[in-house]
Order: C-alpha cells, then sequence, then structure tokens
C-alpha cells in the first residue's frame, strides 16, 4: 500500500495545526539527545544532497524496524546553493517534505521525538516565516507535548530542535515540514518508552535471574 497516498490528506491538515506557537529558548549546539542509540530508538538525518524527491536518509541511520520514507511535494525547489554556504537546500514555498518513520510496533506507553530543523526564512509566500512542524501518529494518540529550542547559525539561519512526547506510543508516525524556508538539514530521533509494568516486569525478570546464578554458584 502507498503510504503517502493513504495518509497524505490527513498530514497535510495537521502541518498548520502543530508547533506553531511552540515556545522558543536559547540552546547549544545541537548533538541529538543522551538516548540516541540505545534499544527502542531510532536515528535519521537528511543534508539533500541532490534533488530528488524522495530521498533516503544520509548513510548510518539506523532504524531496526524498516527504513523511513520521504516525499518532497507541492513545488518544492532544490538549489545546490551555496546560500549564504549551505549547499543541497530545499526551498519550500508553498511545498513541503512529508517523513514516514516506522517504529517499534509493540504496545508502550509514551513515545519522544526529537526533530533538528536547519532552515532560513525566504519570505516569498503567504505562508509563515518560520518551520511549521506537524506530527500525525498512526493510531492517533491522546496526549502531546511539544517544545522547541533555537540557536542561531548567522546569516538568519537557525537550528529549531522540535522535542515531542505523544501518549501511547504509536507504531509509526508522518512528520510534516512546511513554511516560507530554505532547509538545508532534518534529523530525526524517536524512543518508544515501555509500559511502567513491563519495566517492572523486566526488573522481577532480572532479580530471578541473579537469584538462580547465585544458588548455582552456592551449589557449585
Amino acid at each position: 500500500m502507498n503510504k503517502r497516498k493513504s495518509t497524505g490528506v490527513r498530514v497535510s491538515v495537521i502541518t498548520f495545526m502543530v508547533i506553531l506557537n511552540a515556545a522558543v529558548a536559547d540552546a547549544g549546539v545541537y548533538t541529538g539527545p543522551s538516548w540516541r542509540g540505545d534499544p527502542n530508538t531510532t536515528f535519521e538525518q537528511w543534508s539533500f544532497g541532490d534533488s530528488g524527491t524522495s530521498p533516503s536518509p544520509d548513510a548510518g541511520f539506523t532504524n531496526p524496524y524498516g527504513p523511513p520514507q520521504t516525499w518532497i511535494v507541492n513545488n518544492a525547489v532544490w538549489s545546490n546553493g551555496p546560500i549564504d554556504s549551505h549547499i543541497g537546500v530545499w526551498q519550500l514555498g508553498t511545498g513541503e517534505i512529508d517523513i514516514y518513520i516506522p517504529n517499534n510496533p509493540a504496545a508502550q506507553s509514551q513515545k519522544d521525538i526529537w526533530v533538528e530543523l536547519v532552515w532560513k526564512g525566504i519570505n516569498l509566500t503567504f505562508r509563515p516565516e518560520q518551520p511549521m512542524l506537524g506530527i500525525y501518529p498512526d493510531g492517533g494518540y491522546t496526549q502531546l507535548n511539544t517544545m522547541r529550542e533555537d540557536t542561531s547559525q548567522g546569516s538568519g539561519w537557525t537550528s529549531s530542535v522540535f522535542k515531542i512526547n505523544v501518549w501511547p506510543n504509536p507504531p509509526s508516525e508522518w512528520i510534516t515540514i512546511g513554511g516560507d524556508i530554505y532547509v538545508d538539514q532534518v534529523v530525526i530521533d524517536t524512543r518508544c518508552i515501555p509500559e511502567p509494568a513491563t519495566m517492572a516486569l523486566f526488573g522481577v525478570a532480572s532479580a530471578l535471574y541473579a537469584v538462580k546464578r547465585g544458588k548455582k554458584r552456592q551449589a557449585g
């Protein structure tokens, strides 16, 4: 099934609803979350080295649940620049970037989704001259919290980090990026957080295993 065709409409609608008015704070150089590389996490990055409208993530991405899928649509324009020394840049204007991220299908209590976006305003269309980040977790959610941190990179460029937490954990999600902006890079990290009961059971199992090993040593 082509997921873009089956869910593209609701993604486009959500783009204009989420995180437009998120809190903004000063931050240091983005290095990713401390939990990157842990179990139940994914990591993807796009540097947009060519004009392909279905770009694969950069080499080195990690997603044990399957490769992400990306579509750049609605007349977005790619430039090899340089634009203020930035090479490989998408001018969105009325266009958008849609990204589908597969994730752990097992039931979990919540999910962290961090998105770093390197961007600059254009001031060419009626759309806001700032990022509009939309998210639609497959299966929906009961609660969503967001926070945005901005760091100036000079010459009007900004690194914005969107920190999103959703309940319950969805098995996959769409992320849509819009706005009257240039986009130079996108980085996405996700983390599935287990149910408290699951974590407790894991703790009990570990304790029982430790006791069993202790008894074996005594018997030996």
